[in-house]
């Protein structure tokens, strides 16, 4: 069975403390990371980031963010 890791972030921690929030993210895998708004459907919003650059932007507009890898690469 394959198990995506993931890590959860609040607006309120991205406006406070952006690079714990990529530090979090890195800590979830390798890059390509997937950014997701929490509160949209299944694949609405999904960013792929390549990235440590890119990963404040992605995050940037949400209310609260889910980040992860795709289950299918590990």
């Amino acid at each position: 069975a394959l198990t995506a890791k993931f890590t959860d972030v609040l607006r309120s921690q991205i406006e406070q403390d952006i690079e714990g929030v990529v530090k979090r993210a890195e800590d979830v895998g390798a890059y390509p990371l997937f950014v997701k708004p929490a509160n949209l459907g299944s694949s609405v919003g999904v960013s792929r980031v390549l990235e440590a650059s890119a990963l404040g932007a992605a995050v940037d507009l949400p209310s609260s963010a889910v980040i992860g890898r795709d289950a299918n690469r590990g």
